[in-house]
């Protein structure tokens, strides 16, 4: 559904690092837009095809989003497009995790975002927070309480193939 959470379970060596890091196999987190995904890549916040993570992920919707909660996270994820990958927030990650310090909200700086601020973002401006954790991993969403799921997820025939959303 629109703006539903992507939890993403991949297996290669920086998602296994991840995992190890954070505890949780969810390692990737993206948002359904309105035919696409948007996610915080390795260079950018981007576009995706819905198919890219058949099979490798699990869908989750924001508790008690309304409809125009999920509109707004999704336009917000929109004007990001473009916006550069955040890799200095891999290593507050790692100060929160491995050394247990605390970072902070980095998201709140929004001028560069990883995948799970992406989505804490969104939500927190379309006044439906995800997480209370300051600095979320995409381990964070995937135990967060604000999420319903996850549940297995592959776009339909209509979604692969650019299907839209009313």
């Amino acid at each position: 559904m629109f703006g539903d959470i992507l939890l993403v379970r991949r297996q290669g060596i920086y998602e296994r690092l991840i995992d190890w890091a954070t505890t949780s196999d969810c390692s990737h987190v993206a948002i359904e837009g309105d035919g696409h995904l948007i996610e915080a890549a390795y260079r950018r916040v981007e576009h995706a095809p819905l198919n890219k993570y058949a099979g490798q992920c699990d869908l989750a919707q924001v508790l008690g989003a309304s409809r125009q909660q999920r509109f707004a996270a999704v336009a917000w994820l929109e004007s990001r497009i473009g916006t550069p990958y955040g890799w200095s927030d891999i290593w507050l990650d790692f100060e929160r995790l491995g050394l247990h310090l605390n970072v902070g909200q980095r998201w709140l700086r929004m001028s560069h975002f990883d995948c799970s601020c992406l989505a804490a973002a969104a939500y927190a401006t379309a006044g439906r927070p995800i997480t209370f954790v300051p600095v979320p991993s995409p381990a964070d969403l995937d135990y967060s309480a604000m999420l319903v799921g996850p549940r297995s997820w592959a776009p339909t025939l209509a979604e692969a193939s650019g299907g839209h959303y009313a």
